[in-house]
């Protein structure tokens, strides 16, 4: 009885991994989905693509492929079963690339991703990451979970090098360094205007001030009226009507000169007409 049990149980294993083994067979991807890239996707250099997927590996590894399938760009060994692997771009390419992921090394028994395209020139905001967190769990399809959301799209051409027309802000250093320009400007600006202010005026307290009447000028103003007014008080006007005779005064009257009579004791006569 136990013997038939036990055997009755093999019987029921051996199919159900029939089935599976031939479930994989029929499968072309062979029980592997990807998450992450979906299709369409557009990178650019040095951006960073979190490869999302569910298998059935152990131990898979995750290829990189560009050009047709002819040119291998990269290999890494990627963690078992579901998981997610951050795979940088720091590759060209003028063809549409995809991720492989496979048991083992040799082709045939795994599957490929969407493909997506790489810009060759890097983002003028810098690289991005795209795709789900790393760190966040995932669930199989198929299983009633809810898939990891994405911290990106690819897609988005608003951000690349080539068609980048900016959000018009500035970043916080560069915000900072205005401020701070415009400090220093301001602060030269002001000091200029001190100084210059500063010497006009020291120059105009250095001349002196003969029109407004300060302390020199005032005398200096007097000075010059009182000398005007003693040269006034030598030079008279002269007047046609009026014409006073000056005698210089003087101490010793003139004397009259002694006649012959006087001299001689002679009588002086009259010469006749």
């Amino acid at each position: 009885m136990k013997a038939r049990h036990v055997t009755r149980c093999l019987a029921i294993v051996a199919s159900l991994t029939t089935r599976g083994v031939a479930g994989q067979e029929d499968d072309p991807d062979h029980g592997v989905v990807f998450i992450y890239p979906t299709a369409d996707q557009i990178y650019n250099l040095m951006d960073t693509v979190n490869v999302t997927y569910t298998s059935p590996f152990p131990t898979p590894n995750l290829y990189t492929f560009c050009d047709g399938g002819d040119r291998q760009v990269s290999l890494q060994r990627a963690p078992s079963y579901n998981s997610t692997v951050p795979v940088v771009l720091n590759f060209t390419s003028a063809t549409p690339c995809w991720f492989n992921l496979r048991p083992g090394t040799d082709p045939g028994f795994g599957a490929n991703s969407k493909s997506f395209t790489i810009i060759g020139q890097e983002r003028r905001s810098g690289s991005r990451v795209f795709g789900p967190d790393v760190t966040s769990s995932i669930t199989p399809s198929g299983t009633g979970g809810t898939k990891p959301t994405q911290t990106g799209s690819g897609n988005d051409s608003s951000d690349t090098a080539q068609t980048n027309t900016g959000s018009g802000s500035l970043s916080t250093g560069a915000s900072a360094g205005i401020g701070v320009g415009a400090a220093v400007g301001a602060l030269v600006l002001s000091g200029g205007a001190f100084f210059w202010w500063r010497r006009k005026r020291s120059r105009r307290l250095s001349r002196p001030n003969i029109k407004d009447g300060g302390a020199d000028g005032g005398e200096m103003g007097q000075e010059r009226s009182d000398d005007k007014n003693s040269a006034s008080n030598l030079y008279m006007p002269l007047d046609s009507g009026h014409n006073p005779a000056l005698e210089l005064d003087t101490e010793n009257r003139p004397a009259e000169l002694a006649s012959s009579t006087a001299a001689t004791g002679a009588p002086r006569h009259e010469m006749a007409a």
